[in-house]
């Protein structure tokens, strides 16, 4: 009896996951827009009860300096890379990088979740936009969640994934340089605009 490879996993998950970080890209980009001209372009009007140029503007917007938007353009930019990464014939492991995703997706979940509450709590308007960012960090969660789940677990797929990193240490470091080479522009961009 010949042997029966294992099953594929399923490759919609990581599809799905890479659309949503790139909706959420958009999103983070337009709401850079907004904040940059406090005027909504899209989706928003300066009316209440809608008004994403208020939200934008306000001081819940700046994370050591930097407006959120570009932290997220950072961050969604990130997951996607990550997501594409995970559709690549050469990924590391069958199920690169699904702890790594789920942590992506929660963090941004976490964030979300508080910026909501901030954002009701202090401006007395709704930011579509900003509301579809939290949807995206939400489903990204829910689909990082997935993922780690098919790889045995939270810790076991961070383990994979990491472990895949240590075995790599030419791309970490390139990958780790580049993220920390961001941050870095971002701070010190902040730094000197104000």
């Amino acid at each position: 009896m010949p042997m029966q490879s294992p099953p594929r996993r399923s490759r919609r998950p990581l599809a799905l996951s890479l659309v949503l970080a790139l909706a959420g890209f958009a999103l983070a980009a337009q709401l850079a827009a907004v904040r940059a001209t406090a005027v909504s372009r899209l989706l928003c009007t300066t009316t209440d009860p809608v008004g994403c140029d208020v939200v934008a503007t306000s001081g819940l917007t700046l994370l050591f300096g930097v407006p959120l938007p570009i932290w997220g353009l950072l961050a969604f930019g990130g997951l996607a890379a990550l997501a594409a990464s995970g559709l690549a014939r050469d990924r590391p492991h069958d199920h690169w990088p699904a702890g790594l995703l789920f942590i992506g997706g929660a963090s941004a979940a976490l964030a979300s979740v508080a910026l909501a509450v901030a954002s009701h709590l202090s401006v007395p308007v709704t930011c579509l936009l900003c509301t579809a960012v939290w949807a995206v960090s939400g489903g990204l969660f829910a689909l990082g969640w997935r993922l780690a789940h098919a790889a045995g677990g939270v810790s076991e797929a961070l383990r994979l994934d990491l472990e895949a990193a240590g075995a790599r240490p030419r791309r970490t470091m390139v990958l780790a340089l580049t993220l920390a080479g961001g941050v870095a522009f971002l701070l010190v961009h902040a730094a000197l605009r104000s």
